[in-house]
C-alpha cells in the first residue's frame, strides 16, 4: 500500500477505528515517507469516545513515524488532555504510550499532569523516572504526601526516580511527619514511604536519625531501622526484643524484618524462638522465615543440625524448622515426619504432605496413607488434608515465604494412586458437607 497506493490511506482514514484497518493503517503511516498530511487530517475528524484515533496516532509516532516536533507536541497534549480522566485501563494504555514516545522531552501540558496521585501508576511514575530531575521528583512527591490519603504510600514507578534523590527525597518525608501535628495513624501511613527506597539508596546516619527519634511512633521508627540497614545498633536490638514480646503485635509485626539485619542473625534467631516470653506463634512464624533470615543453604543446614533436636525448643517450633529442613532435601527429617503424621497438628501434617513433590518415592507416600487412615479427624481437618493432597502429589512445593510459596508443575508422584484411593474413602464420610465431598 505505501510503495503502490499511497493516496489510498487518506481514504482508509475513516476505517482506522476498526480491525484489521487499525493495524494496517498504523503500520503504513508508520514506513509512509511523509505521513504528516494523513495525521493531520485524522486528528481534525470526529473521533469516538475511547480516542482510538488518536491514540493509534499517537502509537504510530511513539513506533517512529516521521512527524514534525509541532505534530509530536499536538498529538502529545491531546493524549494528555484524554488521558487525564479516561476510565482506567484507556488511561493505562494512554499513560504506556506517553512514557514511550512523548516524554523526551515532555510537553508542559504533560509537566503539569505528573503530579496527580490517580496517574502516578499509569505512567507518571515511568515518565519522573526516566526524566531523573531531582527537583521533579521532590515536588511531586511533596505534592503525594500532602494530598494522598492512602493507608500505603508505595508507587512501584517511581521508585527509582525516588532511589535516585536519596536522601533529599526521605527528607521531604520526614518532614511530612510532624509529631505535633499529626495523628499516629497518620504519621504510620506517611512513614510507609520509606518502603520506596533500597538501604544503598540512603544514608545510614539520616535513617538512624528517624529511627532514634522517640517522638514517633515505633512503626515509624521501625521502619527507619529497616531502611538503616545492617547491622542493628544495640537499641535497634532491644527494640526488636521488645517488639516480639509486645501484646500489640500489630504496632510492632515489623520487627520480623530487623532479625536478618543483626550482625549475627543465625545466634539471634536462635535465642528468639527460645525466648518464651514472646508468643508461641510469633516464635513459630519466626522460624518459618528462616530461608529470609538465613540465605546461605550452609549456615541454613547448620542451624537445622543445632537446633531442631534441642529440648529448650518448644515441639510447635522444632515441628516448623523440621519442615523447613524437609522442603530443602532433608530426607531423614522429612522421613521422621511422616511416621509421625498420625500425631502431629493438622496444619503441620498437612505441611509434611505438601511436601511429599519433594521426595517422589512411592513407598514413602504409602506409608503415609498407612499411617494417616487410623488418624481420627473432623470434617474441616479431612478437607485441610486433602488439600495438601493435591499439592503435594502433582507439585514441587517451593516453601519459601513462611508456610507459602510457589509450585513448580511435575509429573504425578509415583504414590499418587495410593492417596487417590484414600480420597475416595473419604468422600463417601457421611459427616462432610456436599462441598467439602467435592
Amino acid at each position: 500500500m505505501v510503495d503502490q497506493f499511497p493516496e489510498s490511506l487518506e481514504q482508509r482514514i475513516e476505517d482506522a477505528i476498526q480491525r484489521p484497518w487499525a493495524q494496517v493503517i498504523q503500520f503504513a503511516l508508520e514506513l509512509h515517507p511523509t505521513p504528516e498530511p494523513i495525521i493531520s487530517a485524522m486528528l481534525v475528524r470526529p473521533d469516538d469516545a475511547f480516542c482510538t484515533g488518536l491514540r493509534l496516532v499517537g502509537r504510530c509516532i511513539a513506533n517512529g513515524a516521521a512527524v514534525s516536533v509541532d505534530i509530536n507536541s499536538e498529538v502529545g497534549d491531546q493524549l494528555v488532555e484524554f488521558g487525564v480522566h479516561a476510565p482506567s485501563r484507556a488511561r493505562e494504555r494512554v499513560g504506556r504510550l506517553l512514557a514511550d514516545g512523548f516524554s523526551d522531552p515532555p510537553t508542559q501540558a504533560l509537566r503539569d499532569v505528573l503530579h496527580h496521585r490517580w496517574l502516578i501508576e499509569y505512567g507518571a511514575g515511568d515518565i519522573i523516572s526516566k526524566l531523573n530531575e531531582p527537583v521533579l521528583t521532590l515536588e511531586v512527591l511533596a505534592n503525594l504526601l500532602e494530598n494522598d490519603r492512602s493507608v500505603f504510600f508505595i508507587w512501584h514507578s517511581l521508585k527509582p526516580a525516588l532511589c535516585a534523590a536519596g536522601d533529599a527525597a526521605v527528607r521531604v518525608i520526614v518532614d511530612a511527619m510532624e509529631p505535633d501535628t499529626h495523628e499516629t495513624e497518620e504519621l504510620v501511613n506517611i512513614s510507609s514511604a520509606f518502603s520506596n527506597f533500597t538501604s544503598t539508596s540512603v544514608s545510614r546516619e539520616l535513617a538512624l536519625s528517624v529511627a532514634c527519634d522517640s517522638r514517633l511512633p515505633m512503626q515509624v521508627r521501625l521502619r527507619a531501622y529497616t531502611l538503616a540497614g545492617l547491622p542493628l545498633d544495640d537499641q535497634a536490638v532491644e527494640m526488636t526484643v521488645a517488639g516480639f514480646r509486645h501484646r500489640d503485635w500489630d504496632s510492632h509485626y515489623e520487627v520480623a524484618n530487623l532479625v536478618e539485619l543483626h550482625a549475627r542473625p543465625t545466634e539471634f534467631l536462635a535465642e528468639l524462638i527460645r525466648d518464651e516470653e514472646i508468643p508461641l506463634k510469633r516464635r513459630r512464624d519466626l522460624a518459618a522465615k528462616i530461608s529470609i533470615i538465613i540465605p546461605d543453604a550452609v549456615r541454613r543446614e547448620r542451624f537445622f543440625r543445632e537446633n531442631i533436636t534441642d529440648p529448650t525448643i518448644d515441639k510447635d517450633v522444632s515441628i516448623t524448622l523440621r519442615l523447613f529442613a524437609a522442603r530443602i532435601g532433608d530426607r531423614q527429617v522429612f522421613e521422621g515426619l511422616v511416621e509421625e503424621i498420625e500425631d502431629l497438628p493438622t496444619e503441620h501434617a498437612a505441611t509434611t504432605i505438601a511436601l511429599f513433590g519433594h521426595f517422589p518415592e512411592r513407598d514413602l507416600a504409602e506409608r503415609a496413607v498407612d499411617l494417616i487412615r487410623s488418624r481420627s479427624m473432623l470434617p474441616d481437618d479431612v478437607v485441610r488434608i486433602v488439600s495438601s493432597v493435591s499439592t503435594g502429589m502433582r507439585y514441587i512445593f517451593e516453601m519459601d515465604f513462611g508456610f507459602g510459596g510457589a509450585l513448580q508443575s511435575a509429573p504425578p508422584h509415583p504414590g499418587i494412586g495410593a492417596w487417590r484411593d484414600l480420597l475416595d474413602e473419604w468422600a463417601e464420610r457421611a459427616d462432610l458437607s456436599p462441598r467439602a465431598q467435592l
